[in-house]
This record gives C-alpha cells, structure tokens and sequence, in this order.
C-alpha cells in the first residue's frame, strides 16, 4: 500500500471502530461507560470491559497516528476555503437584514469542520486523548482562522502599531 492508501484505510477502520461501539450502546445495552455495571452484576470487583475505541486510545503510536490524519484533513479543507475568494463573504448573502447570517464561508466552514470532528471524537473517554485532539485539531484551526483575519486587517489597515507576532 501506498502511504496515502494506508492512512485512508486507518481512517477508515477507525470510522467503523467509532460505528461499532455506537452501536453496542444503541442496539445492545452495552453501558455508554464501560466502568456503568450491568443490573444484577457483582460488584465485588469493577467491571473488566473493553470497548473497540478503548482499545485504540490506550496505545499513543495508534491515536496520536489518527489525530495527525484528521488534522491534516481539517487544515486542507480549511486551507481551500481561506484560499477562496469570497472566504469573507456571509455565506447567506450581504443583503439579509439578520446578524445571526451574516457570518463568513470561512467561519462556517470552520464551525462544521470543528462540529464533524467533536461528533466523532466524543465517545472518547480517555482525557488524555481529549486534550491532545483540542490541541492538535481546535487550536490549528483556530490559529488558521486568526491568522487569516489578521492578515486581512493587515492588508486594510496597514501593520497595527504596537502589535508584535
């Protein structure tokens, strides 16, 4: 396998590790938490189970491997849409009379990218994980889009006086 074909096939394998364990919550019972006892179970010692998803984020090389493919992902689909001429644009049209719509393509789109990610990453219960998914995923993108507004301020206004990178 080429090493774009592998790390589409681990993206893959981990969307479906994600469906799997959604669906042992929703069709069989399984507890949201793997530590939740079943009714009737002994509680002389926890509850020994292991989700799919637990099994992944117990090793660093495996999620540490899917947090960079996501990021990747999100930064070039972020990319494209700061790269696109009407990024500034209110994704509804500059003619609605509505503050609420009058938000930016690129704010938009930043919205979804974080929304889809969350989505995905939430039956994460690893705290771990959680914080190097907010670090790696939230502040890129988040720096993207800053970034990107200061550099339009920039090009309005000239360099802001007393402002250093």
């Amino acid at each position: 396998l080429h090493e774009t074909d592998s790390k589409q096939l681990f993206a893959h394998h981990m969307n479906e590790i994600l469906a799997f364990d959604a669906e042992l919550v929703s069709k069989f019972g399984y507890p949201p938490n793997p530590l939740t006892r079943f009714t009737n179970e002994s509680t002389a010692s926890p509850p020994l189970r292991a989700y799919c998803l637990d099994t992944v984020t117990q090793t660093k090389a495996l999620w540490g491997y899917w947090l960079e493919i996501d990021r990747v992902y999100a930064e070039r689909q972020f990319t494209a849409v700061l790269h696109a001429e009407d990024c500034w644009i209110p994704k509804y049209g500059i003619l609605s009379s509505i503050d609420d719509v009058k938000i930016s393509k690129s704010a938009q789109t930043l919205t979804a990218l974080l929304m889809a990610l969350n989505s995905k990453y939430r039956a994460i219960r690893s705290v771990e994980v959680l914080e190097a998914f907010v670090q790696a995923i939230h502040c890129s993108l988040i720096g993207m889009q800053l970034k990107a507004i200061e550099d339009c301020v920039t090009m309005e206004l000239g360099p802001l006086e007393g402002v250093s990178d």
